[in-house]
C-alpha cells in the first residue's frame, strides 16, 4: 500500500552569550501512514551548544509546542507540548565535501497525561562530483497514544536522493 510523508519546517536560532541559543520553530507535517493529515506545530526554547566548531557541532535544548492535529476520522486535536531535542552534524567542506549528522527531538503532551511523542532522523551526505550529492536518510516518528484505535502508532523509512548544490 502507498504511504505518503511531508514535512516541512524552519528553525530560527539566535546566539547568546558563550554556547547558549534560543529558538523558535514552525513545522507542519502530513503522514498518511499515521493517518495524519496536518500537523502544525509553533514552538520556541532555549539551548546550548555543547561542541562548536568548524568540523561539528553538538547541540540540545527544551522549549515548549502548542500542537494542532487532525487525523483522518477524528476531531482535531489541540495540544501544549514540553520540547526536548538535540542535534548533532560531523562535517567537511573540503571535496569530498560530507555531512553525517542526525537529531532526536521528544514530545511530552502537557494536556494529555501519557502522552509523548518523537521524531528521529539520521543522514549521511557525500559529494562524489563538484557540488552533485548523494545522500542515505532514516527517519521515524512514534507516538504513544495515536487518538483512535486503529491508527498506527509509528511511521519509519529509509531515503536514499541525488541532489545539486547551487
Amino acid at each position: 500500500e502507498r504511504t505518503e510523508r511531508y514535512q516541512l519546517g524552519g528553525v530560527m536560532r539566535r546566539l547568546l552569550r558563550g554556547h547558549n541559543y534560543y529558538e523558535g520553530q514552525l513545522g507542519f507535517t502530513r503522514n498518511t501512514e499515521l493517518d495524519l493529515n496536518l500537523r502544525s506545530l509553533v514552538g520556541g526554547g532555549v539551548g546550548r551548544y555543547f561542541v562548536r566548531s568548524n568540523r561539528a557541532e553538538w547541540l540540545g535544548g527544551v522549549g515548549l509546542a502548542y500542537n494542532h492535529e487532525n487525523f483522518q476520522g477524528e476531531d482535531p486535536i489541540d495540544s501544549m507540548e514540553l520540547l526536548l531535542g538535540t542535534q548533532f552534524s560531523i562535517f567537511s567542506y573540503d571535496f569530498p565535501e560530507t555531512d553525517i549528522g542526525g537529531s532526536l527531538v521528544v514530545l511530552p503532551s502537557l494536556t494529555k497525561s501519557g502522552r509523548y511523542r518523537s521524531e528521529a532522523d539520521l543522514h549521511a551526505n557525500y559529494e562524489f562530483v563538484d557540488d552533485l550529492y548523494f545522500e542515505l536518510r532514516m527517519y521515524g516518528s512514534y507516538d504513544s497514544e495515536p487518538p483512535g484505535e486503529d491508527l498506527s502508532s509509528s511511521d519509519y523509512g529509509f531515503v536514499t536522493s541525488l541532489g545539486y548544490k547551487f
